[in-house]
């Protein structure tokens, strides 16, 4: 959603602590925001920037300062966090902007693998539960899949990590962003098409009461139309009045679906 347009900034605080409320009950809010104030940009969890269509920045906003000034830009005292980014983004500080999406791209990478590796030392703990030497070593192996890391059981079932193999769990610097610039691929027409329309037969499911307001409003301007232009057309004293016809039923098609579009 999009949020701040035409709001002031009392109401605009008020919408953002209701989103942030439902966010703690569990459900996914994101937003579009332009030109938030500090206190209002420190309510967000998570910000996501994009510069001409690449992520220049994605993470905790508590660690946006902390990852500009890593790169050599640090933020005024008393600045507005947003604004400094967004003069950074424009151009304002002169930096290489794709030295800065490649970092960025750097720690996205380097917190994947440390949540994989905290998800592999939580399934460590807790297949050192089991008694059963076979259960432990399916669990392991389901845990890992790919086999990057060995263990060694000894008689105590205790499990114990090899260093030389956690050394090779450690993030490559690099090399992760070259692999995946090597897999991402722009998407295909026939792939933007049916993941478009997969998204709309959802939103169908969700809420069938709009599909069935959009079918009727069909059916009864059609039948409005057809009333009123019933018969008119075959002299050449009534082109305006098929003029009108085909101009109302354009924008009818046009306006119903750009309505479909914005009310999803």
């Amino acid at each position: 959603m999009f949020l701040f347009s035409g709001l002031d900034s009392s109401s605009c605080s008020q919408c953002v602590s209701l989103l942030k409320m439902l966010a703690k009950q569990g459900h996914t809010i994101v937003c579009t925001i332009h030109q938030p104030s500090a206190l209002i940009f420190e309510m967000f969890d998570k910000l996501y920037t994009v510069v001409d269509g690449n992520c220049m920045y994605q993470g905790p906003t508590r660690e946006l300062i902390p990852f500009l000034a890593d790169q050599g830009l640090h933020c005024p005292s008393y600045h507005n966090p947003a604004d400094f980014l967004m003069e950074v983004a424009v151009g304002e500080y002169e930096r290489d902007l794709n030295k800065l999406i490649n970092a960025a791209n750097k720690k996205y990478y380097e917190d994947s693998d440390l949540y994989h590796l905290s998800n592999i030392r939580n399934g460590i703990r807790h297949v050192t539960d089991h008694k059963d030497q076979e259960k432990k070593t399916g669990l392991f192996y389901k845990l890992c899949g790919n086999n990057k890391l060995s263990l060694n059981f000894n008689t105590k079932n205790d499990v114990e990590e090899d260093p030389e193999t956690c050394e090779s769990l450690q993030p490559k610097k690099g090399q992760e962003i070259l692999d995946m610039e090597k897999l991402i691929q722009p998407a295909s027409f026939i792939m933007q098409y049916f993941l478009l329309l997969n998204r709309l037969l959802i939103g169908v499911r969700r809420s069938y009461f709009l599909l069935i307001a959009r079918i009727v409003a069909h059916v009864v301007i059609g039948t409005i139309f057809g009333y009123l232009y019933m018969n008119v057309g075959t002299k050449a004293t009534t082109v305006l009045g098929n003029y009108v016809y085909f101009y109302g039923t354009v924008l009818l098609l046009v306006y119903m679906g750009k309505m479909a579009v914005v009310m999803t």
